[in-house]
């Protein structure tokens, strides 16, 4: 943010409006064309608002002032001049985003006619005209009279040269307030899908043809650099600092250069230009970095290598003349031989004697990869070494007299169940709670345990028992009610059923419902109870207090995965059939109203066991989990699947816990309510894979990446590639296991064997939004392209620009994928793991050429694309 903005202002109050064609008018505008000065903010603000100097919202050259002699840009402007209402002005900026830096009192400011100016501030200078017109447009348009002439900005504001007056009193004053020429574009297109929802296409045609530019994925073609550079588009773009913005087909002169063969060439046209840092780049190039620093002089070969690979990274050419020694004339005119010829990027082959060591075919292919490595200094311990730092964590939290939360971190397969299956043998003088994720690993730990002579308890669940029992109709019943938030009815319906039924059941069948519907089984003398991560939550902790308590596998996850949703129907019928009190209606309405990926924290009167037999009474009324959501403390609104989504307060247990996995985040730990302090986090060296994980990353795998390609397609490239292999990836890929993303923990039917994953596991944002919201996080951003730096990888992605954000996005991805990798057991199996995602995996091989015939721009989401 700056200090001091460079304006151009009148040097005189102007205390009255001139009427209308008076020669002042002509005489104020020169005097600010001509006087220009360095102004702070709060400076700026007291000059125009409160001591009548006029002023434009573009600086102007030349010292005239017409859109000819426009320089630069920072400040937007809106005049509302006829009636206005202030208050309706306010809540429509907040609604979308728009935070204005100060609002003042026109010269002709009255009661009867409040006319105000509101100045907005953005976040960096425009230098290109063209940016500047469109971003001023679109500000305007967002004020036409669609919600009324009292929200009417004056529409002839257009001129970028358009001076403004001062005014007699500031109104408001947020000197710190920016906004981001993204944010204007993003705002405008909700405003329009709102406001025009019938005409929203053809409306937004309208607008890219009355600016001059592209629409491109049904939105106007302004984005940030990062994001532009990463999308293959062949339009003439206009680039200003961060911002890139792409002209429409009818505008780009078309030129078919030829190549020495008298062929167009087609191909280097549609190259993108790379923006990388000139450091980085000499990092990555070793005969760039020898250039650069003139340790050598350089052949021409290979001077000719870095020219025609430089002129493809923004900045290159610029780089490649300030390290040139001599000839400067001779290359300016090879450099313009080689643009209007289209020389494509000569390879490393041609005569860099660093080629066969760097293994990249051009330096720009290398710098265009989506995936850097940013050290290769990889260290590993011996898997003997790493099971012993394992043992020695395990064995101290046993032993800590405390309520810490110990949380360590250790591979798949590194031996964590027989760790602590051999510390409970050690220990013949605690009691453990043992809570793992499954059912199936519950039976698998049980069984070990019997084995080393451990007397263990193990906790039933209903639903995996009447699962067993061949009683479709009862499990579907059993597994609504769980769904549905009235587990507490189960077992009287159990009971109902076994009497309605009675006739029909087989003595087996009868005994085991007996058996549910008996006297629950007590825990408070067992040795060792080993339960699941969802049957733990459940427990009575003051009755288990001299428990040691071992969570196998990342319990946040767990609690992350416990969020519901209810569709936007449902809600208006509980308030149409006053299925809840009044109060609790009065505040369904507020969630109804709020936006898209809107958070917030709610509170509704929790159901006593009356009223919750009331509700479940009506429960076929509506087909979501209404007793989940007045247990809920956190709310999202998701208007893209018409719903609204949330969950109840997350945070750990007051009690001294243990807990063991290989995708745990220190951070999250220490964030969630009830860690903070309490973590003590440990971290497992890692052991060198025993097989093989080999990565492919060219394409992002995302759902729209494959339904683009062609689901069946995509399988025919993963069978092509890794062979006739068990696949785990979305549910929407058909496949013949149980294992897909969401369920990958705590199964061992893999082991040792070639498996494919296929896909990047990115979660709708309005989840995100919602565990950030339960975390306290500030979930006011979007998800947009960034690159970033995590887990010794650079790599572009979709996602948050808060760092706390994008940590936990981020981390939801890698577990899903790591997770998934380890069901090969690939530590200590001779295997080898396929992955297809552009989300680079610990101990991966990386190949990063393309195997899917889909361009760039057709796999590339925005974010309306990933909230679908």
């Amino acid at each position: 943010m700056m200090d001091k903005f460079e304006i151009n202002i009148d040097k005189h109050q102007i205390r009255k409006k001139p009427p209308k064609g008076d020669r002042i008018f002509g005489r104020i505008s020169n005097r600010v064309a001509k006087n220009k000065e360095v102004l702070s903010i709060e400076e700026i603000i007291y000059e125009v608002g409160e001591h009548y100097k006029a002023f434009t919202r573009a600086n102007m050259c030349n010292n005239t002032r017409n859109d000819n002699s426009f320089e630069k840009q920072i400040f937007l402007v809106l005049d509302f001049d006829e009636h206005p209402n202030y208050e309706k002005f306010k809540e429509k900026c907040q609604k979308y985003g728009l935070n204005y830096t100060f609002t003042y009192r026109s010269l002709r400011w009255s009661k009867e006619n409040p006319k105000f100016r509101a100045v907005f501030v953005l976040d960096d200078w425009i230098k290109d005209s063209r940016i500047a017109d469109a971003v001023n447009r679109l500000l305007l348009i967002m004020f036409d009279d669609t919600d009324g002439n009292d929200l009417k900005a004056d529409q002839k504001c257009k001129e970028l040269s358009r001076m403004f007056l001062g005014g007699k009193k500031v109104i408001e004053a947020f000197p710190e307030n920016r906004i981001s020429i993204r944010g204007v574009c993003y705002a405008f297109h909700e405003y329009l899908r709102e406001k025009k929802r019938d005409n929203y296409g053809a409306r937004l045609k309208t607008v890219a043809k009355d600016l001059n530019v592209a629409i491109i994925n049904n939105k106007l073609a302004i984005y940030e650099a990062a994001q532009a550079n990463a999308m293959q588009i062949d339009l003439e773009r206009v680039e200003d600092g961060n911002i890139v913005m792409f002209l429409p087909k009818n505008n780009k002169k078309i030129i078919n250069h030829k190549n020495k063969t008298g062929k167009n060439n087609t191909e280097a046209s549609t190259l993108r230009t790379i923006t990388i840092n000139k450091e980085t780049l000499m990092e990555m190039c070793l005969l760039f970095k020898e250039f650069t620093e003139e340790t050598r002089d350089l052949e021409h070969d290979e001077k000719f290598i870095l020219a025609t690979n430089l002129r493809f990274i923004k900045g290159g050419k610029t780089w490649f003349f300030e390290a040139l020694p001599e000839h400067h004339s001779k290359w300016k005119s090879d450099w313009k031989y080689n643009v209007d010829n289209d020389y494509m990027p000569s390879g490393c082959n041609k005569g860099c004697p660093y080629a066969e060591q760097c293994g990249s075919s051009t330096i720009y292919s290398k710098c265009g990869s989506k995936i850097r490595k940013l050290s290769n200094l990889d260290t590993y311990l011996p898997l003997a070494n790493c099971q012993e730092q394992l043992k020695t964590c395990l064995r101290e939290a046993v032993d800590a007299e405390d309520d810490n939360i110990y949380v360590i971190k250790a591979q798949t397969a590194l031996g964590k169940t027989e760790a602590y299956c051999n510390i409970i043998q050690e220990s013949p003088d605690k009691q453990f709670i043992i809570a793992v994720p499954t059912c199936k690993l519950q039976a698998e730990v049980v069984q070990r345990l019997k084995y080393k002579g451990i007397e263990c308890t193990q906790t039933e669940s209903v639903y995996e028992t009447i699962k067993k029992l061949d009683l479709p109709d009862l499990e579907e019943m059993v597994k609504k009610l769980y769904e549905n938030g009235y587990g507490r009815f189960v077992v009287k319906q159990i009971r109902t059923y076994k009497n309605e039924n009675y006739n029909k059941l087989t003595k087996y069948q009868c005994q085991e419902l007996d058996h549910l519907t008996g006297k629950k089984q007590g825990l408070e003398t067992s040795r060792c109870i080993v339960t699941t991560h969802a049957y733990f939550q459940m427990m009575n902790m003051d009755t288990l207090k001299d428990y040691e308590i071992i969570i196998d596998e990342d319990f946040l996850i767990t609690l992350f995965k416990r969020n519901w949703s209810l569709s936007l129907g449902d809600v208006k019928k509980i308030i149409e059939k006053n299925m809840l009190s009044s109060n609790d209606r009065e505040k369904l309405k507020l969630i109804l109203e709020m936006e898209d990926q809107e958070t917030k924290q709610i509170s509704f009167t929790k159901p006593n066991i009356c009223k919750l037999e009331k509700l479940y009474k009506r429960a076929d009324e509506i087909s979501g989990p209404l007793p989940m959501l007045l247990e809920s403390s956190c709310v999202v609104m998701d208007r893209v699947h018409e719903e609204i989504m949330f969950c109840k307060k997350i945070e750990l247990p007051p009690r001294k816990m243990i807990i063991l996995s290989a995708s745990v985040n220190e951070k999250l730990y220490e964030d969630v309510p009830g860690g903070g302090e309490r973590v003590r986090f440990w971290n497992v060296p890692d052991a060198k894979y025993k097989g093989h994980v080999i990565q492919y990353t060219a394409h992002t795998m995302s759902r729209k990446c494959i339904k683009t390609a062609g689901t069946e397609k995509v399988q025919e490239k993963v069978k092509e590639i890794a062979g006739d292999v068990p696949v785990i990836s979305f549910k929407m890929i058909d496949t013949d296991l149980d294992i897909h993303f969401g369920k990958t923990e705590g199964f061992d039917n893999l082991k040792g064997k070639d498996i494919a994953i296929v896909g990047t596991p990115h979660n709708r944002p309005a989840l995100y939004k919602l565990l950030g919201e339960a975390l306290g996080y500030n979930t006011a951003g979007n998800i947009t392209n960034h690159r970033v730096e995590r887990n010794n990888y650079e790599f572009r992605i979709m996602t948050f620009a808060d760092k706390s954000m994008r940590n936990l996005q981020l981390f939801l991805i890698e577990t899903e994928l790591e997770q998934a990798i380890g069901r090969a057991r690939v530590l200590r199996e001779d295997c080898t793991v396929y992955v297809f995602s552009n989300y680079p995996c610990k101990q991966a091989e990386l190949n990063m050429e393309p195997y899917l015939d889909i361009t760039v721009e057709e796999e590339t989401e925005d974010e309306e694309e990933i909230k679908e």
